[in-house]
C-alpha cells in the first residue's frame, strides 16, 4: 500500500531527478566531444568533406559545452525543489540544442556518405540513444528531443537512401530501435521516481514511528511515576488503607496495617477480612455493615475493633468509600483507618485521674462554648466554686497576655488533629494579685464523623516551685532540638579539645566509619585533614576550630575525607554550645553534596560548550576574551585574537549532507586540539566561524599560528564513508590593543580581516 506523499514530498522527488541528471554532466559533455570527433573523423576517411566534418563537430562541441556550463550553473546555484521545474525546462532545452547539431551533422554523412559511412554513422547514433538512456531517464522529455532531433532524422535518412533489402532491414530496425529506447526510458522513468519516492517514504515513515515511540515512551514513564507516586503514598501513610473486593475478600493492605496487625501481605492476598479480623462476636455485624455499605454506594464512617496475629484488640475509626469501575460499577471497597486504641486509653486514664486527684478540672463543650471549672480551682487560684463563670472568656481573663499566642497555637493544632493531646505551661492570675505557673493539659476526647473536636477535658496544676530548674530542662532541651531537628544530615559534636563527643547515624555513615570508631577521637585529624584538592588542611583553620575558638557561628563549604580515603564535598554548618555563659564545644552539621557539586559542573559545561562540537562556546568565548583585555591592559602583555571561516561550507551541506557538515565542524575542532597550546582557547561563534585566543602572542606569532592552523586543515580532509572530503578555512587575525573597551572592537577588526582573506580567494590568511 502506497503512502500519498504531500506536495513538498513530490516537488523533492523532482527535484532530485533533476539533479541526478546535471549530476552526470561531465561525463556526457566528454562523450559528446569524442564519439562526435570519431564519427567526424570516419566520414572523413570515407570522402565526406573535411571543412564541413570539423564545422559539425565544432557546433557539437559548443552545443555540448553550453550544456555543461549550464550544469555548472545548476551546482553553484544549489536550486530547492521549488525551482526543479526551471532548471528541468533549462536541461531539456540544452539537450534539444545538442541534438539539433548532431541532426545536423548525421543526415548529411548519412544521405552523401557511403554506405560503409552510412551504416557507422547509424550505428554511433544507435549506440548514442543506448547510452543516454539510463543517463536521461530522470528527464524522459531530453531523450525524446536526442531522438526526435537526431536519431529520427537519421532514421528518415537511410530509409530514403535504401537501395537493397539490408539498407531498408537496417533502417526499420534503427526506427523500432528508437521507438524501444523510448518505452524503456519511459518505464526506468517510472522505476526510477518509484524508487525515490520509496526511499522519502520510508524516511516519513521512520520519523513516524520513531515519534510513536517516543510518545508511547512518554506516556509510559508518566503511568510508572504515577503508579510510583499512588504506591508511595500508601505505603508511606501513617493509617491502615486496606481494599476489600465484593465479597470482602482482601486485595492490598498498606505496610503500616502490614506492622500493625503483624500479617504480611502475602498471607492476606484473597483471604477473607471478616473471618480473619472482626472478633467472633461482632463478625456477623461487620459483614451486614459492609454489605449495607456496598449497597447504598456511599462514603461511611465507624469504630470497631480487629484482632492482630497476636490477639491484640485494636480499636479503628474507619472511613469507607465505594471504588467504581469505568462504567461507575461498584467494584470493592477502599477503607482507611486510624488506630484510636491509645487515645480511648489515654481518655480512660484520665478520667480516672480526674476523679481520684485534687488537680483543678477543665471540661469545655467546644460548639457552645460553655467551659465547666470542675474542684480543685479553689486550692490552685483562691477562688470559690461560684466565682468563676462557665465560658471561655473567664479563662482567657485569667491567663497572662504574653502566653495567649503560644497557648492558643497549641489549641489550634489539637483541635485540628495534629497533636495527641494539648500541653501548655503560662502564667494565671491568682485571686490575691500574684502570678503562678500552671500546667495545663488537655485532650479532644470527642470527635464528630469530620474529625472536629466537640468536647475537651483538662486539667491544671501550679509547677511554679519546678521553674527553677527550668534553666537546665532548657539547655538539654536546646541540645535535643538541634540535634534532632536534622535528622537526615550528618550531626556530630565535639569538646574544646576538639574531641568527638556525639556523632549521628548518618554522620558515621557519610564518613565510613562506626560511631566507636569516631567517638573519643579528633575530628580534624580523623576526617578532616585535607582540603578538596588535597592540599593539607590546617587545623588552625579548620571552621571547627575556629567556632571553638571565638564563639561565631559559621556556615560554608567544606570537605571531608572518608575511611576509605575518598574526598567529599559538605555543606558545614558549625554552631557553638555553651554552659553558663562559657563555650563547651560546638555542633558542626553537614550534608554530602556531591551531586549538587555535579549538576552544578554540569551546568557550567552546559553554559559554556558547544554541544555539537564540544569546544567553548560563543558566551565562554567572549567571556575569557573580555579577562583576556583586561589583564592585556593590566600588564602590558600581548595578545591576539583568529576569526575562521571553513570555505564553501554550504556546498559541503548540499553535496554530502548536515551529518558530514557536523562531522566536518567537529573534525575542525579536533584539528584545533592538536595544534594549538593548552592555554589558547578554541570555540565557535556559530555556524562554520569560529574563534581562536591566543593568551601572550603578538601579530607575527599570531600570523604564524594562522598560517600552521590552515595548512594542517588543507591537508587534513575530513574522513566520510563517501571517502575524503578536502576542507579549507579563510583566516582574519589581529591583536589586542589598549584602545580596544571590549571584545567587540577585537572581533570587528578580526571580522573585517576574514572578509578580505575571502574576497581574496580564500584558503589565506589576512591581519587585520
Amino acid at each position: 500500500m502506497s503512502i500519498q506523499l504531500p506536495p513538498s514530498l513530490e516537488a523533492e522527488v523532482q527535484h532530485r531527478m533533476t539533479a541526478l541528471v546535471f549530476r552526470n554532466a561531465p561525463f556526457t559533455w566528454a562523450v559528446h566531444l569524442s564519439v562526435g570527433g570519431l564519427l567526424a573523423w570516419v566520414n572523413v576517411t570515407q570522402a565526406a568533406p573535411v571543412a564541413g566534418a570539423l564545422t559539425w563537430w565544432a557546433l557539437v562541441a559548443v552545443a555540448a559545452t553550453v550544456r555543461y556550463a549550464l550544469a555548472r550553473r545548476f551546482t553553484a546555484a544549489a536550486p530547492d525543489a521549488g525551482a526543479s521545474t526551471v532548471w528541468r525546462r533549462r536541461y531539456v532545452l540544452a539537450t534539444a540544442l545538442v541534438s539539433a547539431a548532431w541532426g545536423a551533422g548525421v543526415l548529411p554523412f548519412v544521405w552523401h556518405g557511403s554506405e560503409g559511412a552510412r551504416m557507422f554513422t547509424g550505428l554511433v547514433v544507435g549506440a548514442m540513444v543506448a547510452g543516454a538512456l539510463p543517463l536521461l531517464a530522470a528527464v524522459p522529455a531530453a531523450l525524446l528531443a536526442f531522438v526526435a532531433l537526431a536519431g529520427l532524422p537519421m532514421t528518415a535518412a537511410i530509409l530514403l537512401q535504401a537501395g537493397s533489402s539490408l539498407h531498408w532491414a537496417f533502417g526499420f530496425g534503427c526506427l523500432i530501435f528508437l521507438v524501444y529506447m523510448l518505452a524503456g526510458a519511459r518505464h526506468l522513468h517510472g522505476t526510477l521516481g518509484a524508487s525515490i519516492r520509496l526511499g522519502l517514504e520510508q524516511k516519513q515513515l521512520a520519523r513516524t514511528l520513531e515519534q510513536a515511540l517516543a510518545e508511547r515512551k512518554d506516556l509510559e514513564e508518566v503511568h510508572r511515576r504515577d503508579r510510583d507516586f499512588a504506591e508511595g503514598l500508601i505505603d508511606t501513610a501513617q493509617a491502615i488503607v486496606i481494599v476489600l473486593d465484593l465479597e470482602g475478600r482482601i486485595l492490598r493492605i498498606n505496610r503500616f496495617m502490614e506492622e500493625l496487625s503483624g500479617y504480611a501481605q502475602a498471607e492476606l492476598q484473597n483471604a477473607d477480612w471478616f473471618a480473619l479480623f472482626p472478633p467472633e462476636a461482632g463478625r456477623d455485624e461487620a459483614r451486614a455493615r459492609y454489605r449495607n455499605a456496598l449497597a447504598e454506594g456511599r462514603s461511611t464512617a465507624n469504630t470497631s475493633e480487629i484482632l492482630a496475629r497476636d490477639g491484640r484488640r485494636i480499636l479503628v475509626e474507619w472511613h469507607d468509600k465505594p471504588m467504581r469501575d469505568a462504567g461507575g460499577a461498584i467494584t470493592g471497597i477502599l477503607a482507611l483507618g486510624q488506630d484510636i486504641t491509645e487515645r480511648e486509653a489515654a481518655e480512660e486514664r484520665l478520667a480516672l485521674a480526674l476523679r481520684g486527684s485534687d488537680l483543678a478540672i477543665a471540661d469545655w463543650h467546644v460548639p457552645s462554648g460553655t467551659l465547666v471549672f470542675g474542684e480543685g480551682w479553689t486550692k490552685l487560684l483562691g477562688y470559690q466554686p461560684g466565682d468563676l463563670l462557665d465560658q471561655t472568656s473567664t479563662l482567657r481573663g485569667l491567663l497572662n497576655p504574653r502566653d495567649i499566642p503560644a497557648a492558643r497555637r497549641a489549641l489550634i493544632r489539637h483541635l485540628k488533629g495534629e497533636t495527641p493531646h494539648l500541653e501548655a505551661e503560662v502564667r494565671m492570675r491568682h485571686k490575691d494579685g500574684r502570678w503562678i505557673w500552671v500546667q495545663g493539659r488537655a485532650m479532644a476526647v470527642e470527635r464528630d464523623a469530620n474529625g472536629r473536636a466537640v468536647r475537651v477535658t483538662g486539667t491544671a496544676k501550679n509547677i511554679t516551685q519546678r521553674k527553677e530548674a527550668e534553666a537546665e530542662i532548657a539547655r538539654l532541651s536546646q541540645w535535643n532540638e538541634m540535634l534532632l531537628a536534622s535528622a537526615g544530615q550528618g550531626i556530630y559534636s565535639v569538646d574544646l579539645e576538639g574531641r568527638c563527643t556525639y556523632i549521628n547515624a548518618t554522620a558515621a555513615r557519610m564518613l565510613g566509619y562506626a560511631p566507636e570508631e569516631i567517638l573519643g577521637a579528633r575530628q580534624h585529624e580523623l576526617f578532616h585533614t585535607h582540603h578538596m584538592d588535597g592540599s593539607p588542611y590546617q587545623a588552625e583553620d579548620c571552621p571547627v576550630s575556629l567556632t571553638l575558638g571565638d564563639g561565631i557561628k559559621r556556615e560554608c563549604e567544606d570537605g571531608f575525607l572518608r575511611k576509605n580515603g575518598e574526598r567529599f564535598p559538605v555543606q558545614l554548618t558549625v554552631t557553638p554550645m555553651h554552659e553558663k555563659g562559657s563555650i563547651v564545644g560546638v555542633v558542626a552539621v553537614f550534608e554530602d553534596i556531591t551531586q549538587r557539586k555535579a549538576m552544578e559542573e554540569e551546568l557550567r559545561r552546559l553554559a559554556t560548550t558547544d554541544p555539537l562540537t564540544g569546544v567553548a562556546n560563543r558566551r565562554r568565548l567572549l567571556q575569557e576574551m573580555d579577562m583576556e583585555l583586561a589583564r592585556h591592559k593590566r600588564f602590558g602583555k600581548p595578545s591576539a585574537f583568529l576569526m575562521l571561516d571553513l570555505d564553501h561550507f554550504k556546498r559541503v551541506n548540499d553535496a554530502h549532507g548536515h551529518a558530514v557538515g557536523d562531522l566536518a565542524l567537529r573534525h575542525l575542532a579536533e584539528l584545533s586540539r592538536i595544534r594549538l597550546r593548552r592555554l589558547d582557547l578554541f570555540g565557535r561563534l556559530g555556524g562554520e566561524e569560529f574563534g581562536i585566543l591566543l593568551p601572550g602572542t603578538d601579530g607575527a606569532g599570531a600570523m604564524t599560528v594562522a598560517e600552521l592552523f590552515r595548512a594542517q586543515v588543507e591537508h587534513s580532509p575530513v574522513q566520510t564513508e563517501a571517502g575524503p572530503i578536502p576542507l579549507t578555512v579563510s583566516i582574519g587575525v589581529t591583536v589586542f590593543t589598549p584602545e580596544d573597551a571590549e571584545p567587540d572592537s577585537i572581533l570587528a577588526r578580526a571580522d573585517a580581516a576574514l572578509y578580505r582573506a575571502k574576497q581574496d580567494g580564500r584558503n589565506r590568511v589576512e591581519m587585520g
